[in-house]
């Protein structure tokens, strides 16, 4: 999908930005190697949409991993979407991250919609900040499985 085509003067239906989430999700569960399932989106007509991830890395006594996280799409005027991801790793129902963060860090993935093809790229770790992920020290399994939807009017 060319995401790229889509600005603030180029909007995309409801529609259009479903499609462009699930396929972003898609690309990025490609690019981690991890299968991913959404469980939440919110979209705001037109401008952007949030969509909120899952996957499991192992189911084992020894290695139980999982991921969670957002997908971000934001239009801008006269360029193409600003989009990344944010993603948590957890195991054994326990928050992962860097030492240097002591365990409260996430990672940012940004996908460059100009390159050919389209890919995520630029991971780095991200240290927790007041409005980011801070809250978020065990996994929301209860909230998998079923996927909810909210949107937005910008009327």
């Amino acid at each position: 999908m060319d995401v790229s085509k889509y600005s603030c003067s180029n909007k995309p239906t409801r529609d259009q930005l479903v499609s462009v989430s699930d396929s972003l999700v898609n690309t990025l569960a490609e690019t981690i190697g991890i299968p991913l399932a959404c469980f939440k989106r919110h979209i705001v007509e037109g401008e952007s949409t949030v969509t909120t991830i899952q996957g499991s890395i192992g189911n084992g006594a020894i290695l139980d991993m999982c991921i969670e996280g957002v997908v971000l799409v934001q239009m801008r005027n006269n360029e193409p979407p600003n989009i990344n991801a944010e993603l948590l790793l957890f195991s054994r129902g326990e928050r992962l991250g860097t030492q240097r963060y002591n365990g409260r860090s996430y990672l940012l993935l940004d996908f460059d919609s100009t390159q050919n093809p389209a890919s995520w790229t630029s991971q780095e770790w991200i240290n927790d900040g007041p409005d980011d992920w801070e809250a978020i020290s065990q996994p929301r399994t209860d909230l998998y499985g079923e996927l909810k939807e909210s949107w937005e009017d910008n009327d």
